[in-house]
């Protein structure tokens, strides 16, 4: 009796309909489909998993979310129907793999599925504000920054953030170019290569190995010869697995992606260098001709800056033509896009030309964030949730910028031409100044167990956890002769705010305390969501609800923040911060 192939099936169902059926043999592993999953907002997801075989954990995951495990011991997955991308868009992916047979925490993939989301209008709306926001944000604390003299004064030539000269983005392409030159041309002596699995359609050949379905493919060849009496003449082509050596690794992907991505930026910068010479250009009508023996104010004040525009226009275009080069001078560079997080691995820590390589990349890491030219953003991620986080600390901001003026300048900011580079790294801080008080803003802060946090000398800490807290948002309020008091402001990127979402947060209010006095420094929680059919929810009567200024109550609640209109502070979020803070 012939064993049944070893296969793994896997389905993936939108209501009842069957939207994905494919039977993957183990010898195949893994795959990857090539056309994408088309998946709306409103649609029930579920899924069904078969495999061959026991003995390890199977993971079902969309994108890095782990929505499902199978233990070591079934055979099946089977996860009901959700709607599991009702506040997503953009584009997903559905991962399934095994957990390794040495270390548990490890996963091999099995099978990759794109998946492109159709979202909900009313995500797509605000997506398209929470973008055009941040652009308006970003320019007018680059003004904030500039009136503080982070920058020279003489390096601003009118209060137009685009007008601001690239001189210091270009010395560091430069450097960076050089020093991944430099790196490349020692990895290109010797690259690290990989086995690498493919199958192939092909003959038999000693040594392959095959499975029972490409045993009864074989004998099921045109190709294959018989005689009367039964022996076999000739082999038909069937597909087998093949071994190669390959250059596409995780590590070139990532060298080839951010080289590629630093070629874009230089262009980038030397387009917007052409628009402001084009730009001063036309300003020539508006200043009129000076006489025969004078110089026009066009000429004096104009013309030099058209000339370096256009200097550096050329520097710029050079080095992303530079840039190119090197994609095409290296053949392990010509690959696919990467798969995995941008990260140390042994192959970047372990070998010099790929560490150098590696070093330089990491350093030029805040080229690639967000870039804010007036006229688009770019978000070097592509979670929603994520983004509204920081939109929603970004009008945090802005709503403080106009109640008490303008931040206390400080190294979370620089300028680099037209483009404003805000850090987006968890514990940026801004502070500001109310008078005696100091109201002080950070972004992800990390509070640490008590114990790690008070060996780190950090002012809070966390009690009963072992992982650290991390609120998006903290505000803390200090004033002399009085504590420190603190609120937290929790982004849940959510169209359908329910009130059991109150219960899956951490309870900031109780948990984190003062190192220095153990006092609970949280009075007030909220958290923002982007449900605009919900009011303001407090567990206090509207009576008690008032600015934080004792430690005799401590309030938790919600409030509608969303993302209607650019260039406004959601009026719930300024109402909010006015009460708590008594301005």
């Amino acid at each position: 009796m012939t064993a049944p192939p070893a296969v793994y099936h896997i389905r993936v169902f939108c209501g009842t309909t069957c939207l994905y059926d494919r039977r993957i043999d183990v010898l195949d592993t893994p795959a990857t489909e090539a056309v994408p999953l088309t998946i709306g907002y409103n649609q029930e997801v579920s899924f069904e998993i078969e495999r061959p075989h026991t003995g390890h954990r199977l993971r079902l995951s969309l994108a890095t979310e782990a929505i499902a495990y199978a233990g070591a011991d079934e055979l099946s997955l089977r996860v009901p129907g959700q709607y599991w991308f009702m506040n997503e868009m953009g584009e997903s992916e559905i991962r399934i793999a095994e957990d390794d047979e040495e270390d548990a925490l490890r996963f091999t993939p099995v099978a990759r599925i794109p998946v492109v989301i159709s979202p909900h209008p009313q995500t797509q709306a605000h997506f398209e504000v929470m973008i055009s926001d941040l652009t308006e944000i970003h320019a007018g604390l680059a003004h904030d920054v500039v009136s503080r003299g982070m920058i020279r004064r003489r390096d601003v030539v009118s209060h137009e953030i685009s007008e601001l000269y690239p001189e210091t983005v270009l010395p560091e392409l430069q450097r960076t170019y050089n020093c991944l030159a430099k790196a490349l041309e020692q990895i290109g002596l010797q690259p690290v290569r990989r086995m690498k699995r493919r199958s192939q359609i092909a003959r038999y050949r000693p040594g392959d190995r095959l499975s029972q379905s490409a045993l009864l493919s074989m004998v099921r060849s045109p190709g294959t010869v018989v005689s009367s009496s039964g022996e076999v003449k000739a082999l038909g082509k069937i597909t087998l697995p093949r071994v190669e050596l390959s250059e596409d690794l995780a590590e070139h992907r990532h060298l080839a992606h951010r080289i590629h991505a630093l070629s874009d930026l230089s262009q980038e910068l030397a387009r917007h260098c052409s628009r402001m010479a084009a730009s001063l250009a036309e300003e020539q009508e508006n200043w009129g001709n000076a006489g025969s023996d004078q110089i026009s104010v066009f000429e004096k004040r104009d013309v030099p800056r058209i000339t370096h525009l256009h200097s550096m226009e050329h520097s710029a275009l050079h080095l992303a033509r530079e840039f190119k080069r090197l994609i095409e001078r290296y053949a392990f560079l010509r690959v696919g896009r990467p798969r995995t997080r941008f990260q140390p691995t042994p192959i970047f820590t372990g070998r010099s030309g790929y560490r150098e390589a590696y070093r330089a990349l990491r350093d030029s890491q805040h080229l690639l964030g967000v870039m804010v030219d007036g006229q688009s953003i770019q978000v070097n991620y592509r979670s929603l949730a994520q983004l509204y986080e920081y939109w929603c600390f970004m009008n945090v901001i802005r709503c403080l910028r106009q109640i008490l003026g303008n931040p206390v300048s400080n190294d979370s900011f620089v300028l680099v031409d037209s483009i404003y580079r805000p850090e987006m790294k968890p514990g940026q801080t801004f502070e500001f100044a109310a008078g005696p008080k100091r109201v002080i803003v950070t972004y992800e802060p990390s509070i640490y167990d008590w114990r790690t946090a008070r060996r780190r000398g950090d002012r809070y800490g966390a009690t009963l956890t072992k992982n650290p807290l991390r609120p998006d948002i903290l505000l803390e309020i200090e004033a002399p002769g009085r504590p420190t008091m603190a609120i937290v402001l929790d982004a849940k990127s959510t169209c359908s705010f329910q009130d059991r979402i109150f219960r899956e947060i951490s309870d900031y209010a109780r948990q984190i305390i003062s190192i220095r006095t153990g006092v609970q420094p949280v009075r007030a929680v909220f958290l923002l969501h982007r449900d605009h059919n919900r009011t303001e929810r407090s567990n206090l009567p509207a009576e008690w609800r008032r600015r934080i200024d004792s430690y005799q109550y401590q309030e938790i609640g919600s409030i509608p923040c969303v993302p209607e209109q650019v260039g406004t502070v959601p009026e719930t979020l300024e109402r909010l911060l006015r009460r708590l803070l008594g301005v």
